[in-house]
């Protein structure tokens, strides 16, 4: 695959809502609903799985990597900026892994 097309395959970096789950005076990203949010907003290809860590907590300025499988058996880690402690998130940069 060239260069130009590796350009167009990743989540758009846009501000979305994880939601937050409270408990034991913490709050964490619902990594379920994060992994749905990933694999809807992926473009420029099919996404087969995508995997999230559990227990993050929701804490400003924190990043992450989700494992995303496409379609085609290609993988790579999406990015995740956590941006406030309610879990707004942001992704950021996708990388390939295989």
């Amino acid at each position: 695959m060239n260069s130009s097309t590796r350009r167009f395959l990743a989540a758009p970096a846009v501000l979305l809502v994880a939601a937050a789950l409270p408990g034991c005076g913490k709050t964490t990203i619902d990594s379920k609903k994060l992994e749905k949010l990933i694999a809807e907003n992926f473009t420029g290809a099919t996404v087969k799985s995508v995997s999230c860590p559990s227990n993050v907590e929701a804490k400003r300025g924190y990043t992450f990597n989700c494992a995303v499988t496409l379609d085609d058996g290609r993988q790579g880690k999406q990015g995740v900026l956590i941006t406030n402690d309610k879990g707004h998130i942001q992704t950021t940069k996708f990388k390939f892994t295989k």
